[in-house]
């Protein structure tokens, strides 16, 4: 592991929490989010192994992986393995947890989001869900698709069902000083949210003009945040 994925994945994964599912009282109240393991599911969104996002979020897993494609072929956040101009996935964009599997499927990020706001209001206190996000060919500010067009996003579909780096950081002057004055807060503490992980893609570690990877462009996205008093 390079210094720049050390440094960028410490900032994401310590900053950028957003919590999942579960029932609240599953969780052992001792048991801190950083001091515990879990089970997490490569390629999530792959309808070969689950039909339904829905069924991965029932599945019982604490981590769940997507894959985006942002370059200009396109005008959404697409969610593929390898199609870096459409959508194949099991997302569906369900508006409540009455359409969760009933909506065709192949639907972009915003649909995914959606899934999962529906089925969080469903599963009221269900684990913390961390989110694993493999941008797969970077971040494209340019086209619209940068860090803040992440977080707005987000935010727009899963509002306070979001664990962010405001809330890990608190009064601190960073996520690092915080976890180490006090820790993660608990899992039962973090029932009822998602939390989210950046991390390069396999195309832009390739990509020889690409110099600016996923999670240190995030974590400069964050610390420019926090100069301005908005983490």
């Amino acid at each position: 592991m390079n210094g720049k994925r050390c440094v960028g994945t410490a900032a994401v994964a310590a900053a950028a929490v957003i919590a999942v599912s579960g029932p609240a009282g599953a969780e052992p109240a001792a048991t801190t989010y950083g001091t515990s393991t879990s089970v997490g599911v490569h390629n999530a969104y792959d309808k070969e192994k689950y039909r339904y996002f829905a069924d991965a979020l029932d599945s019982g897993a604490a981590l769940l992986e997507l894959d985006l494609w942002s370059n200009g072929l396109g005008r959404s956040w697409r969610v593929s393995h390898s199609n870096p101009l459409g959508n194949n996935s099991n997302c569906e964009a369900a508006a409540n947890a009455s359409e969760l599997r009933t909506k065709k499927r192949d639907q972009d990020f915003a649909g995914c989001l959606a899934d999962m706001k529906a089925w969080h209001d469903a599963h009221p206190g269900h684990r913390p869900i961390l989110l694993k996000v493999e941008m797969k060919d970077g971040f494209n500010a340019k086209g619209g698709r940068g860090p803040a067009e992440f977080d707005a996003l987000v935010r727009q579909k899963l509002g306070d069902a979001v664990y962010g780096p405001g809330d890990l950081t608190g009064g601190h002057a960073t996520a690092d000083e915080a976890v180490r004055a006090g820790g993660w807060p608990s899992r039962a503490d973090l029932a009822g949210k998602f939390l989210f992980e950046l991390i390069p893609g396999t195309v832009e570690e390739k990509n020889p003009f690409d110099k600016l990877w996923t999670d240190v462009e995030y974590a400069g996205h964050l610390k420019d945040l926090a100069a301005q008093g908005k983490l």
